[in-house]
């Protein structure tokens, strides 16, 4: 509301100075703490806005990490059945020497 009543135009000129002065100084002080509240929100965008980015960051270097050891858990498991393969053979071998020299005795 403006603030100006029915009783406005009865008043004397210097008591309606003083109103409109009071008025305008308190739309003022509002208009400051409005503009300080607004600058007070726009800094906590603006920090939220690095955590995001910040967050961001983390997630793709957390998924870079996970798709590296993906891959070296399945390499690793390629070497590991490669070289039970090896062992297997190695001990197939063994047995069938063994087995020629038992028989050759």
């Amino acid at each position: 509301s403006s603030g100006i009543n029915a009783e406005w135009p009865l008043r004397p000129g210097n008591e309606q100075v003083n109103i409109l002065t009071k008025q305008v100084s308190g739309d003022a002080e509002k208009i400051e703490n409005l503009a300080i509240q607004g600058d007070i929100w726009k800094s906590k965008f603006l920090a939220a806005r690095v955590v995001v980015n910040e967050l961001n960051t983390w997630k793709s270097t957390v998924l870079e990490q996970v798709y590296e050891s993906q891959q070296i858990i399945s390499s690793f498991g390629s070497h590991q059945r490669h070289f039970s393969s090896l062992l297997n053979s190695a001990q197939e071998a063994l047995t069938e020497s063994l087995e020629h020299i038992e028989d050759n005795e």
